[in-house]
């Protein structure tokens, strides 16, 4: 049996234990190590923070609510009270993260709910009326690129782009309430493009419904 099997050559592990909650390098500086390690001397994969605890931190997480409003149906000239818009030039994607619509109200008409968007030639020709507020998920931190709207109307009949909650029934069956939309890098907005949140078939009841998206701006 070969010495080799029996004694084999020892692990040396390329890098040092760091902390690191503590660690905090500088841009384009060069780290230093190739791994970070545990005390075990395992390679650490476990992220130190949330999956969007960075672009928050760098201020590029963002967040929108329109409370208890009437979602209308898809239509022509679509008259949103939920719209995002990222307007020409902004040089950002703007990748939804996650969607929430809560009932605030008893009952609603049973009804599927999507983001619907117009073409930038269409977008351009869309009226902006009222605009809502843009949170960052920095908090205290200013509003990035993407404009918040709840009041703006469509030119022409937008295209559903993604299905993202129903009413089963009138008694809300079949809906999860409180648990938001993931769209996992489905959706991104790019420049000059108008999406909103609008209803498959019918309005639901008048001030039924609370809606809340996120999203992240990055460079194109």
């Amino acid at each position: 049996m070969s010495s080799s099997v029996l004694f084999p050559t020892p692990i040396i592990l390329v890098g040092s234990v760091l902390n690191p909650y503590a660690v905090k390098f500088a841009d384009n500086q060069q780290g230093g190590v190739q791994a970070i390690y545990d005390q075990a001397g395992c390679p650490m994969v476990s992220p130190r923070s949330g999956v969007y605890g960075v672009s928050s931190q760098r201020n590029a997480g963002f967040s929108a609510t329109a409370a208890a409003v009437t979602i209308p149906v898809n239509a022509a000239s679509l008259a949103s009270v939920f719209a995002l818009y990222n307007p020409p030039g902004s040089g950002v994607w703007a990748e939804l993260v996650t969607l929430n619509i809560t009932t605030v109200n008893a009952t609603t008409v049973v009804n599927g709910y999507g983001i619907y968007y117009s073409t930038v030639a269409k977008s351009a020709l869309a009226t902006f009326t009222t605009a809502g507020t843009v949170i960052s998920n920095l908090v205290g931190s200013p509003q990035g690129k993407v404009q918040f709207w709840t009041s703006a109307a469509h030119s022409g009949t937008p295209t559903l782009q993604a299905l993202c909650y129903g009413h089963g029934a009138v008694t809300q069956s079949g809906q999860v309430e409180g648990v938001p939309y993931r769209f996992d890098g489905t959706v991104l907005i790019p420049p000059g493009v108008l999406a909103s949140v609008a209803a498959t078939t019918a309005a639901s009841t008048a001030s039924g419904l609370t809606v809340s998206a996120s999203w992240i701006e990055y460079n194109q």
